[in-house]
């Protein structure tokens, strides 16, 4: 795996994955402590699956599943990528927990959990204990080191899986609204603050219980544009198109002024 996608993997997992312990019941009535890290995503989000598919490609690891989902409305289609080999779970956590910025300690703790226990036969209220150690491990997020800067490719990640663009031409007001936002749970705040430190923007309460960074992207941000948007678009899986109409439409803008301005510039002349 090339240290670039793992880093962005790192991203969308803060946003997307989910590692769980999972238990296997014996039949002399004991239960044995598994571990399963998984990305769900749906047809309408993940076209074809493109991201899944290349997730599984670039990392070797797990396997896809299918299924489908009811919501009353309509019907669509759910992958599942999963890995839950113990030689798979050691080859890629490590590696993921050192570039994760939100959930990295809380997989810290269940992977030095799952290898405490490694063989150990558990009873009922093991198994209790067990889960409400992860859940209480999953409220307490942060990175292993503290994060000065994130990297390209763990925010381009982190978009595709909880970020959304927005381009919008109103005719009535002739106004083109451009931005960017991130929704995350309270709890997982320190990934917006960390988009906040480096890239401005504000964060928002909405709900009480979710915080939004808010990104403007408009035309007074051209130079802002021009340097972030290329450089997320190199790692994107999903959000790639929508950020390139971003660009596209900066482009044809900046193109009208300067013609605009050439006319001006030749009536003076004349």
């Amino acid at each position: 795996m090339k240290e670039s996608f793992v880093k962005y993997l790192a991203g969308l997992i803060d946003a997307d994955g989910c590692l769980s312990f999972q238990f296997k019941h014996s039949s002399s009535g004991y239960h044995f402590l598994h571990l399963r890290l998984s990305i769900t995503a749906s047809s309408a989000v993940d076209r074809n699956f493109k991201m899944l598919n290349t997730v599984q490609k670039e990392t070797g690891l797990g396997r896809i599943s299918t299924s489908t989902r009811s919501t009353g409305v309509d019907e669509h289609t759910e992958n599942r990528w999963e890995v839950g080999r113990r030689s798979e779970l050691e080859m890629i956590l490590p590696r993921l927990i050192k570039h994760m910025v939100i959930k990295a300690r809380h997989f810290q703790r269940l992977l030095d959990k799952y290898r405490e226990l490694k063989g150990v036969r558990l009873s009922d209220e093991d198994v209790e204990e067990l889960e409400a150690f992860s859940t209480e491990s999953r409220k307490n997020t942060g990175p292993i080191k503290p994060k000065k800067h994130p990297t390209w490719a763990w925010v381009a990640g982190y978009i595709d899986g909880d970020g959304c663009f927005i381009n919008r031409y109103y005719p009535s007001k002739n106004y083109h609204k451009l931005d960017m936002n991130v929704v995350a749970h309270k709890d997982d705040s320190c990934g917006l603050e960390l988009l906040h430190k480096a890239f401005k923007g504000n964060i928002y309460v909405k709900q009480g219980h979710l915080r939004v960074w808010v990104r403007n992207l408009g035309f007074s941000e051209y130079s802002f544009v021009k340097r972030f948007l290329p450089k997320l678009i190199r790692y994107s899986l999903i959000k790639r198109y929508q950020m390139e109409q971003i660009l596209a439409v900066h482009n044809k803008r900046r193109k009208q002024r300067l013609i605009e301005r050439g006319s001006t510039e030749q009536e003076k002349v004349q």
